[in-house]
């Protein structure tokens, strides 16, 4: 298998490291633009591309409430490009709870409109929403999506 090509969206401020240590050398990682989304895979980078793959990264769920919150009109622009792609979802690297973040009155929005938006995007975009923990649970997650869609797309050719 030829190297991947990992691409980290160039706005990203705590890239994930993709270590050698633990995924070999078998991969690039580039620092480039993205329209949208945090991670890419090149060769399947582009909108509307037969097994294109993006991810969008969020470090936390009150990034998350940010963004289904004060920063919806911005965030639903990147959904909808978000949604051309064959593969995408949104990462959450935490573990926080919805109801521990509002009951600490750190977000005026209560969980039943989080839920909501999320169903929204999923339904609407259709992108998932993943609570996997941790940025080692995200990393893991998303570099076995990488390398699924090069197998499927060496089968499917």
């Amino acid at each position: 298998m030829s190297k991947l090509g990992l691409i980290i969206d160039s706005r990203e401020k705590h890239p994930l490291q993709f270590s050698p240590d633990i995924y070999g050398t078998d991969h690039i990682t580039y620092v480039d633009k993205l329209d949208a989304g945090d991670y890419s895979l090149a060769g399947h980078d582009r909108p509307n591309d037969d097994n294109s793959i993006i991810f969008e990264r969020k470090m936390s769920c009150a990034e998350l409430i940010t963004d289904l919150g004060q920063e919806w009109t911005q965030f639903e622009t990147r959904l909808k490009i978000l949604s051309l792609y064959c593969y995408k979802s949104i990462l959450v690297c935490a573990n926080e709870c919805f109801w521990s973040i509002y009951n600490k009155r750190l977000t005026k929005l209560h969980p039943n409109f989080v839920f909501s938006r999320l169903s929204y995007i999923y339904i609407n975009y259709q992108i998932p929403t993943l609570f996997l923990g941790s940025r080692a649970n995200v990393e893991n997650y998303m570099w076995r999506c990488f390398i699924k869609v090069v197998e499927k797309t060496r089968n499917d050719t």
